[in-house]
């Protein structure tokens, strides 16, 4: 499923790496979703919906360039939600929106990680409200030497040896999810063996034609 954001490039072409996340503010409170933008919402995650235009998602949202050639942006989604450190956007020229991503910093950290398995499982009774149960759940460590020592668990997450999130997958669910959405992650990420972040992941089936885009404009460079 993932690792790391955007597992995404996809890593690269569709999160924010983890240098991103050091940019961001830092917040633990309770996550409680609130309207605070008189932007127009859709009926999709955060306000956001599948196809919105780049042009709109600049000018009417407000969102910037993550970085040149990514197709990503960051800014403040219509919808809002208390204690989010960022809120990503991937979109292209022909596909509009793709995906949704928001990101929450989480910061001294132990070495079982447990703040940030609390914050995934928070999200995920969250996300379970509106969405239903999710689908699949991983939660596992590849090395056996951070398997044999529960309290280095940061450190595999950090090292990419370890994984704990939960996804919705829409063909997985009898009627499927709304909104023209494909699936939903949450997951955990380190930064440091103290920091880390959550991210939630909100995929719309046009991302499969998003992530075509993406390589054919990065191949045209070549």
């Amino acid at each position: 499923m993932q690792k790391y954001l955007w597992i995404i490039l996809f890593m690269a072409l569709i999160a924010c790496d983890k240098q991103s996340t050091q940019q961001s503010p830092s917040s633990n409170s309770t996550v409680t979703p609130v309207a605070e933008s008189k932007t127009k919402t859709y009926d999709g995650p955060l306000g956001i919906s599948k196809g919105i235009p780049v042009e709109e998602v600049e000018k009417k949202f407000g969102f910037k360039s993550f970085a040149p050639g990514t197709f990503i942006f960051t800014g403040k989604t219509p919808k809002l939600i208390d204690g989010a450190s960022g809120y990503f956007i991937v979109a292209t020229p022909n596909q509009g929106v793709c995906k949704v991503v928001v990101q929450f910093r989480v910061e001294n950290l132990n070495g079982e990680g447990t703040q940030l398995k609390e914050k995934v499982d928070q999200m995920k009774d969250l996300i379970a409200l509106k969405y239903g149960e999710y689908t699949e759940k991983f939660d596992f460590v590849t090395e056996d030497v951070y398997r044999r020592n529960p309290s280095f668990w940061t450190m595999a997450l950090l090292k990419d040896s370890a994984t704990y999130s939960y996804g919705w997958q829409s063909d997985k669910r009898e009627k499927g999810l709304p909104n023209n959405l494909k699936s939903i992650d949450i997951s955990a990420s380190a930064n440091s063996i103290s920091k880390g972040t959550v991210d939630i992941q909100y995929e719309f089936d046009n991302f499969p034609l998003c992530q075509k885009e993406m390589k054919e404009a990065k191949a045209a460079n070549l």
